[in-house]
């Protein structure tokens, strides 16, 4: 959740969860909201919990909405500061008057550029600017005047998010670049694996040849061995040492393999860990794909929109121009045929209806 409090104001802390929003009153034109978002869990009663954590905060000065934005964000990314960094560096005398306004413009500026750092998308507007729903949701049926006051918020809105797509389409393509680094060192390993597969295998086919040859010796010792008693204990002691040789030769290939399927199942573990990340990439990659065209379309269908004002205003003013020229005309002929036609009263209306807020 977030806090809400207007600096150098009295009237306590305003709490809002994700997506509710918040009354927090008139404001001065020096007025600065300090916001900070939490992390927290919920308690049985409903409540927040003791242990909750701050995330981040952000300083948002109104003087600063006044001048760049009408006042109002909408739908903004901005990059929080550490918790209480800025008071700590304020402390020391670093800060000069209005860094306010330097640290929200680079809050601002930040939001969709710093995709590891802590973010947090806010609207700020006026009652009167809310959707018929209540909400800060702007629909197409706003009047002239509407779009004309929410225009620059509404443009920056989307140059942010054009900003924020870009990024992410960046972060993904370094995502699966590394992806299919680790999967060719994968299947490197794996060759690797199956070559010392096949080297072991060759040689357990040479110890198999060894043991048949370790038992012809022991079959020809046998036969020799009533006629010549040294020649007997020279064959036994090279028998046993051959089977020796055999029985520690077995060992190892026992540890081999061993080595061998722990390697295996590893390997077979990065792979399936690797399909699972290149899936959730894949899939992320349709979704980010799939905003930007929506986005692109409603854009699309704002220009159009914005071109046909456009064009139904010129004609209005050529309709205008035409129809005084045809009155003042027909007020000449009203002269000169001694009538008057009070064109001067239609002209004061006209006037005084094109000096009203359209």
């Amino acid at each position: 959740f977030a806090s809400f409090q207007v600096m150098d104001r009295h009237d306590g802390v305003f709490d809002a969860e994700v997506g509710e929003q918040i009354e927090i009153g008139s404001l001065e034109i020096e007025s600065v909201i300090y916001m900070r978002v939490y992390a927290c869990g919920r308690s049985k009663a409903g409540g927040y919990s003791t242990g909750r954590r701050a995330c981040g905060e952000v300083h948002i000065p109104i003087k600063r909405l006044l001048m760049h934005f009408n006042g109002m964000l909408y739908h903004n990314w901005l990059m929080l500061e550490s918790p209480d960094l800025v008071d700590s560096v304020a402390s020391t005398g670093l800060l000069g008057p209005g860094h306010e306004a330097q640290n929200f413009d680079q809050a601002l500026h930040n939001g969709p550029r710093q995709l590891t750092q802590t973010q947090v998308c806010v609207t700020i507007c006026r009652a009167e600017d809310l959707g018929p729903t209540g909400f800060a949701d702007w629909d197409l049926d706003a009047s002239e005047e509407q779009v004309m006051v929410r225009w620059e918020p509404l443009l920056q809105s989307q140059r942010q998010h054009v900003i924020l797509c870009a990024a992410q389409q960046l972060q993904l393509g370094a995502l699966r670049s590394r992806d299919q680094t680790e999967t060719r060192e994968i299947e490197r390993q794996m060759e690797a694996l199956h070559g010392r597969a096949r080297d072991q295998a060759a040689e357990l086919e040479h110890l198999r040849e060894s043991r048949r040859r370790t038992g012809r010796l022991v079959n020809e010792a046998e036969e020799h061995n009533r006629s010549d008693q040294s020649r007997q204990e020279q064959i036994d002691f090279d028998v046993d040492a051959e089977r020796q040789l055999h029985v520690d030769l077995k060992k190892e290939l026992t540890l081999l393999r061993d080595e061998l399927n722990k390697i295996g199942h590893e390997a077979e573990a990065k792979i399936g860990s690797a399909n699972i990340r290149i899936v959730a990439l894949r899939d992320e990659r349709n979704e980010f794909a799939e905003q930007t065209k929506h986005r692109v379309h409603a854009n699309r269908r704002l220009r159009i929109e914005r071109d046909e004002l456009k064009t139904k205003k010129a004609a209005l003013t050529d309709e205008k121009e035409a129809l005084m020229k045809s009155l003042e005309e027909l007020d000449q002929t009203c002269n000169i045929a001694g009538l008057t036609l009070g064109l001067q009263g239609i002209r004061n209306m006209t006037q005084g209806s094109g000096a009203s807020p359209r």
